[in-house]
């Protein structure tokens, strides 16, 4: 028999909506519009696990004003259904209540260049298929048309989409990997996902590019053959690789602690300013059209200012 990790109600809900703040959370929680197990739960404290049945009631979308933004962008594709573009490091994918108004997003940016895009998403997520983190760069597709829409959500729920990403790990990976580790939030940590026996299942497959010498780091190939929240940084660190500057799964300092403060490598990881993962290469069919479409991005600049101080293996 399964035993199901517990953890609060608020901080199980916090991870189902990934950008609504912990205190609006609360909010609904104690304004009777959660049901747990077919009981209205008005108490954010009670523990509850992923084999509950728990019920938020229609809960009205705050409208944000969402302008485009001029830019520099990098634009691979566009037509009247889709645009794929390339996102830059230390950009989040999309407006939320919980992020200042004067912050700039992807979205904002991605506007400028398409004027128009998908609504069916809701309005604080117009066109938005997929996302990456704030910190990881890459080749994005964004929806303009509501029929597109539709269509790409369906291919990544169908796992029909080719993603893969660079990564700069640490540690040797001199062989390749299949991680089928299941996914699930953490129940210490709402931000984080961890390793869970009652997780979603997740796989991804890791293939050495390579390695270098003393600092024992490598740059790797990770293709995902699904799309969880997390997923490949997760994966990584629990098998003794985390992604280099990743700052909640990472241990830059772990593997910077006996090296002289002089040493380049230590101070280019410490000058690095996001974790190295990069998503460069995302195929798929035209949602319209059915036509092949594969891009590719370059390895960003701050991969190399951390490799070019490694001595090849």
């Amino acid at each position: 028999m399964i035993e199901y990790l517990k953890y609060r109600l608020d901080v199980f809900l916090k991870k189902q909506f990934d950008n609504t703040s912990r205190e609006t959370i609360q909010k609904w929680i104690k304004g009777g519009l959660v049901k747990l197990n077919g009981q209205v739960q008005t108490s954010t404290k009670i523990l509850v696990s992923s084999d509950d049945d728990i019920v938020v009631d229609k809960i009205p979308e705050q409208k944000i004003t969402i302008s485009p933004i001029k830019n520099n962008l990098k634009v691979y594709f566009q037509d009247e259904h889709i645009i794929v573009i390339e996102k830059t490091a230390d950009l989040i994918s999309h407006p939320a209540p919980s992020i200042p108004k004067d912050k700039h997003t992807l979205v904002n940016y991605v506007l400028f260049h398409s004027k128009k895009l998908a609504d069916t998403a809701g309005n604080n997520r117009p066109g938005v298929v997929h996302r990456l983190d704030k910190d990881t760069s890459g080749v994005m597709v964004f929806a303009k048309s509501n029929e597109a829409y539709y269509s790409l959500i369906k291919m990544f729920e169908k796992h029909k989409m080719r993603r893969e990403y660079k990564a700069v790990v640490w540690n040797w990976i001199t062989e390749d990997q299949i991680y089928k580790d299941p996914l699930g939030p953490d129940p210490n940590d709402f931000r984080k996902r961890t390793v869970r026996i009652d997780g979603v299942k997740a796989e991804t497959i890791v293939q050495p590019v390579k390695v270098f010498g003393k600092e024992r780091i490598s740059l790797v190939n990770c293709t995902l053959h699904t799309g969880r929240t997390h997923q490949i940084r997760v994966h990584l660190a629990y098998h003794g690789f985390p992604v280099v500057g990743d700052p909640v799964y990472g241990s830059d300092q772990r593997y910077l602690k006996n090296v002289n403060d002089n040493d380049l490598l230590k101070i280019a990881v410490k000058d690095n300013s996001r974790q190295l993962l990069h998503a460069h290469t995302l195929g798929f069919k035209h949602p319209i059209t059915k036509e092949e479409m594969l891009f590719h991005s370059d390895i960003p600049q701050e991969f190399y200012d951390i490799l070019d101080k490694c001595e090849d293996v």
